[in-house]
């Protein structure tokens, strides 16, 4: 499907594929002195046609709202293209160089945590704007994920993560496309795109999924960070969360914090793991802490019940350092 659409556009040559999430496919086109990057985006929901052209003004929406606060990312150029029965999203900007995940998980260490400065130093910008002073919750939204930032020529950090479009339309904020199913699952993502609280709780949990060998440099960065803006609660927040206070808990302490948790509190668990991998990088491997984050995974919803608690197994058992064989074939989340 998707090489109908390259076709459709004119493209058929002088294109690399680049990394790109589950409903997207994302190319860089050499074809002048100018690099463009081309996103499709080929969603099931876009088969509704008002919902596609909505989806299209909301994304323009997102765009002025991220100029209007100061905060650097590329011009986009966005249509919708009918193929197959069902309408796709294509995106085109210029491109401003590849993501940072990689330099943050394999850069030297010093190297790794300046980039996070700069990731914090650009989404202050969106920190400045709360919808009321000393609030907690932000005028426009933001998906934090490392992924979502490139360093361009000019070294300057850039913010390319468009779609889905996290601005408030009419004062209503778009949390998801689709819109999360449950009210739970709408209140989950508008806490980690709209409140600072959760924007933090999220770039802490991918930072140290990438490299969680420096957890205690990101945690110590972030929490300096939120310390600007301690009139508004934000530092005992941090101070207070789980995934903190399993820091200095014993085993005991440890496990009942992991019982603690449900289905709204994947962030709490996937902090825990990633503080688990730090203490025991040679017990445990990536692959068990990509298992507890895909479980937690919000797939247009919270998590299942099921995977939530296949999830805490995981955990305390790594808590009491027991060996994981019964985890060694990749848990199938669904969602909820």
């Amino acid at each position: 499907m998707c090489q109908k659409v390259l076709t459709q556009l004119g493209y058929n040559g002088n294109l690399t594929r680049l990394p790109s999430g589950y409903h997207a496919k994302v190319f860089l086109l050499n074809q002048s002195a100018l690099p463009v990057v081309l996103k499709i985006i080929s969603k099931p929901e876009l088969a509704d046609g008002q919902l596609a052209r909505q989806l299209l003004a909301d994304m323009g929406l997102y765009a002025d709202e991220l100029r209007r606060i100061g905060v650097q990312s590329p011009s986009i150029d966005a249509q919708l293209l009918f193929s197959d029965g069902q309408w796709h999203l294509v995106i085109t900007s210029p491109y401003r160089g590849l993501d940072v995940s990689t330099t943050i998980a394999s850069a030297p260490a010093e190297h790794s945590l300046n980039v996070v400065t700069d990731i914090l130093t650009l989404l202050r910008q969106f920190f400045l704007h709360p919808v009321a002073t000393q609030s907690l919750e932000l005028q426009v939204g933001v998906d934090p994920k490392p992924a979502n930032f490139t360093r361009d020529e000019q070294n300057q950090l850039n913010f390319v993560d468009t779609m889905p479009p996290r601005a408030r339309r009419d004062g209503q904020p778009i949390v998801e496309f689709p819109i999360p199913q449950s009210a739970a699952g709408y209140q989950v993502a508008y806490f980690r795109h709209f409140d600072m609280r959760g924007i933090l709780v999220v770039l802490q949990t991918q930072l140290c999924r990438l490299r969680p060998q420096s957890r205690s440099e990101f945690r110590s960065t972030i929490r300096q960070f939120a310390d600007e803006f301690r009139g508004n609660g934000l530092v005992t927040f941090l101070d207070e969360f789980a995934g903190t206070r399993f820091v200095a808990a014993g085993e005991t302490g440890r496990l009942e914090i992991i019982e603690s948790l449900g289905t709204d509190d994947m962030y709490e668990m996937r902090d825990i793991g990633t503080q688990l991998i730090e203490e025991n990088p040679d017990l445990y491997g990536f692959e068990i802490l990509e298992q507890v984050f895909a479980l937690s995974h919000f797939f247009h919803d919270n998590p299942a019940p099921g995977n939530i608690e296949l999830a805490k197994k995981i955990l305390s058992a790594m808590t009491c350092r027991q060996p994981l064989r019964s985890f060694d074939s990749t848990p199938k989340p669904v969602t909820a």
